[in-house]
């Protein structure tokens, strides 16, 4: 009952309210980094060898997935 009459504090005042923003801002930041870096990467490696790297990480991560479905039923 006490706790109905004692005045609480604003959510956004809570420590743990800061640090979650400090961590947010954080890693947007390095999250804008990281699509810069990328993008100028694209730009100096070309498409073409871009989309060779992207397809053959795909056609490993599928063929590593076949290999495990397979593991699963033998």
């Amino acid at each position: 009952m006490r706790s109905i009459f004692r005045k609480t504090k604003k959510e956004e005042e809570h420590p743990a309210f800061q640090v979650g923003e400090q961590v947010g801002k954080w890693f947007s930041e390095l999250t804008i980094e990281i699509a810069n870096y990328l993008n100028s990467w694209q730009h100096r490696v070309g498409f073409l060898l871009r989309n060779v790297l992207i397809l053959t990480i795909l056609l490993l991560l599928f063929a590593w997935f076949i290999w495990q479905i397979r593991n699963v039923f033998n």
